[in-house]
Formats: structure tokens, sequence, C-alpha cells
């Protein structure tokens, strides 16, 4: 049950990381470099980011409390 939840992070990470690179490879081939540029600012970056905090603090959860507790599922 705990391993499910560090998988459920690693999950979350790959699916924010391939729905941003998707995003930006979609603006991209609609309007090249320019509209790409639109894009790329401090606010995408900051809302990919903070998309990024579930999945770690996930991963982050489950580790915790592997150590606290002595638990080591994947041995």
């Amino acid at each position: 049950m705990i391993r499910a939840v560090r998988w459920c992070g690693y999950a979350w990470l790959a699916s924010v990381v391939v729905l941003g690179s998707a995003l930006l490879f979609i603006e991209w081939l609609s309007g090249g470099t320019a509209q790409l540029r639109q894009w790329l600012n401090i606010e995408f970056f900051a809302i990919f980011c903070a998309s990024l905090i579930p999945g770690v603090a996930m991963i982050l959860l489950e580790v915790l409390f592997e150590r606290r507790h002595g638990i080591d599922e994947d041995r």
C-alpha cells in the first residue's frame, strides 16, 4: 500500500512532464518560435513547478514513512 503512494508520485511527475512538453510542442508547431516565446515566461514556469509539488510530496511522504516506521517494501 505504501509503495503505491510512491508510484502515484512517479506517475504524477511523468504526466506533468509529458503534458507540459506536449503543450510546448503543440504551441511551437502552431506558431513557430514567436508563439513559443509568448508561452515561455515566468508564469508558465511557475505553474509548471507548482504542478510538480504534489508528485514530489507523495514520494517524500512515502520515503519518510518508510524511514520512520522501519518498513522497506522494496526488499
